[in-house]
């Protein structure tokens, strides 16, 4: 059964009715003196990655007003706030160019001195904050606020506008009211897209079927990277009183290529160092319980009995360990590592702990987030401390503590959450598996994106022994990494898994909404989406997304607005002009291939402020 949640074209929301129960719903929590109403000329949601590409182009030398309203308390997004930076780019520094590149280089000037040109892709999370304050403050008529999170849209019914936009910002005690004639949604739930009502969007996986995609649905490979079969590890779901273990789905998988409503594993990229003096012991989180980590344990008894890790895996098997630019150990004397994903079927990515995420409110996400960090903070704390594990595991957790000199504010702990795919556009242009690649040059590309199709374990079931079917046997579900182009046709990755991203893929279909552009959850299928969810990436977007609305508003100006009843729509964006922007102003990568050249742009990688004054062709 085709179990793809899609929510198309409905009735658009009546704007006083909106804002009715938007006032409604503060009554009691947010006094009159603390609600504000404001006015911009561009509203974007979202400082990470792509929100700060996509204020720095949309100010445009300080000619328009941009409010940026970011929910965490920390900028970056998962660059900085959860933890990867710009790393994540699989053609290497020939991938990092326009703003991205600036941000590598303020990153390297931190470390060699400010006439530094050398850019540092993985410096400190909080070298990576401020590097994108920087970004930010290039622009006096960029105004940021963070703890802002988005709780009512409000559309008009005619036009399709995106009119107005309500926040609760401090924990929830004042209430703001944005305004602006162009919104950018680049947050990585696609916030203001879902709530506005009347876009088409979608979330969780399509079948095979639907756009004849051979990674698409259900997937039951066993590659090796997340499969018990792979590693040669048959466990038992049940403890001895036949109840199931926690962490595992108690229904069955469904068939293979059947399409549903999950979506890939989330996790925390926790800050891990094993330098004396900089190491935060691993600590219990609140309502500790070891029966949680049973899996756990159990696949660190059978590692020891296939003969895998006769003494115990090490604690890198369970979350790989990717160590800051070393120019970071070498000036701090420290060594930060990011702990993520893992080697094996029981890792740091927790499946179904996120299922409902795309449609949740806002406190059961908060309940999930809270799931997450359990996960990782018991699991850590079980590998070093439980007596139950070999000695060689416990003794490998314990060279290592939360870096010190990590998220101070946030308990030594990444603030944000690694939400690999949620709710995703169906817009203007769908990107799939079949033609993320082909042709690889698109005519209104307007960034390279360059990974493989990366998706990681979906689900976990019992599922009967097949050596007895008396028995049932823990098996994952979903996890494939697999190159974009086949490996008979072109060298293995990372050189041949570049293609450009279509301007289209984050443009609402016509008369959806005439004043939004989202660069982070684009128009694409679930496969797509596993190779397009990488920040460099995401930063290219919102630069181009900022470019096409500053020449929206030029253009607009130019005619006193006489000859629209509203905004131009960005349908009408003149992606021509936005590609010259973007490669003559910016130097940012619009097609592939990628080479070792950085193709132009501003020398200062503090020097933003240009003008991105470029015509409206006649055609």
């Amino acid at each position: 059964m085709y179990a793809l949640r899609t929510i198309s074209t409905g009735c658009f929301p009546v704007v006083s009715v909106i804002s009715i129960l938007f006032l409604l719903s503060l009554h009691g929590r947010v006094s009159h003196a603390m609600e504000t109403l404001q006015s911009y000329d561009v509203l974007v949601y979202g400082a990470n990655a792509a929100g700060v590409g996509a204020a720095v182009t949309a100010s445009n030398n300080g000619k328009y007003t941009v409010k940026v309203m970011e929910p965490l308390r920390m900028i970056g997004g998962m660059a900085a706030a959860g933890g990867v930076a710009l790393m994540n780019q699989g053609c290497g520094l020939a991938g990092v160019t326009g703003l991205a590149r600036n941000w590598s280089i303020l990153c390297g000037q931190h470390y060699y001195g400010p006439n530094s040109s050398t850019p540092v892709l993985f410096p400190s999370m909080a070298v990576s904050e401020q590097a994108f304050w920087t970004l930010l403050n290039s622009s006096d008529t960029i105004s940021t606020s963070t703890d802002c999170r988005v709780a009512h849209v409000v559309k008009m019914n005619s036009s399709g506008r995106v009119s107005q936009v309500d926040f609760l910002c401090d924990d929830d005690a004042q209430a703001v009211s944005i305004r602006a004639t162009y919104v950018i949604d680049a947050s990585y739930d696609g916030d203001i897209m879902t709530m506005a009502g009347g876009i088409d969007h979608t979330y969780g996986r399509e079948p095979r079927s639907l756009y004849n995609e051979s990674l698409a649905g259900v997937f039951t490979s066993t590659q090796s990277g997340e499969s018990f079969a792979a590693q040669n590890l048959s466990i038992s779901p049940y403890f001895p009183n036949g109840t199931l273990l926690p962490y595992i789905d108690s229904g069955p998988i469904p068939p293979d290529g059947s399409g549903d409503d999950k979506v890939m594993a989330y996790q925390y990229f926790a800050c891990l160092s094993d330098t004396p003096g900089n190491r935060v012991k691993f600590y219990k989180p609140p309502g500790y319980d070891p029966n949680d980590f049973t899996l756990l344990l159990r696949q660190i008894e059978g590692l020891v009995a296939n003969g895998k890790y006769p003494d115990g895996p090490p604690v890198g098997y369970f979350g790989s360990l990717i160590c800051y630019d070393s120019v970071n150990q070498q000036k701090t004397g420290n060594n930060d590592c990011l702990f993520c994903c893992g080697t094996g079927p029981v890792d740091s990515d927790q499946p179904d702990l996120n299922h409902g995420w795309p449609v949740a409110n806002y406190s059961r996400r908060q309940e999930m987030a809270q799931a997450h960090r359990y996960y990782i903070q018991g699991s850590l704390y079980f590998m070093a401390n439980d007596p139950r594990v070999p000695n060689t595991t416990r003794t490998t957790a314990r060279e290592y503590g939360y870096c010190k000199d990590e998220y101070p504010k946030f308990g030594n702990f990444p603030p944000q959450l690694y939400v690999r795919i949620s709710n995703r556009l169906q817009g203007e242009t769908l990107i799939t598996q079949n033609n993320i690649a082909n042709p690889r040059i698109k005519p209104d590309g307007v960034a390279m994106g360059c990974w493989v199709f990366d998706q990681h374990t979906m689900s976990r079931h019992a599922v009967p022994d097949p050596n007895d079917p008396t028995k049932k046997i823990v098996a994952n579900e979903g996890y494939f990494r697999v190159p974009i182009t086949p490996p008979d046709v072109e060298s293995s990755w990372p050189g041949t898994n570049w293609y450009d991203v279509p301007f289209g893929a984050m443009v609402p279909k016509r008369g959806q909404a005439s004043n939004l552009l989202i660069p982070v959850t684009i128009s694409a299928t679930s496969v797509a989406y596993a190779s397009t969810r990488i920040e460099n990436m995401f930063m290219d977007l919102g630069s181009a997304a900022g470019v096409a609305v500053a020449l929206l508003l030029q253009e607009q100006n130019a005619y006193d607005g006489a000859a629209y009843n509203d905004v131009i729509p960005v349908q009408d964006t003149n992606v021509t002009a936005v590609q010259a922007v973007l490669t003559s102003v910016y130097g940012q990568r619009i097609h592939g291939p990628p080479d070792d050249t950085w193709v132009g742009g501003t020398s200062d990688p503090k020097d933003t402020k240009v003008d991105i004054a470029a015509p409206r062709s006649s055609s």
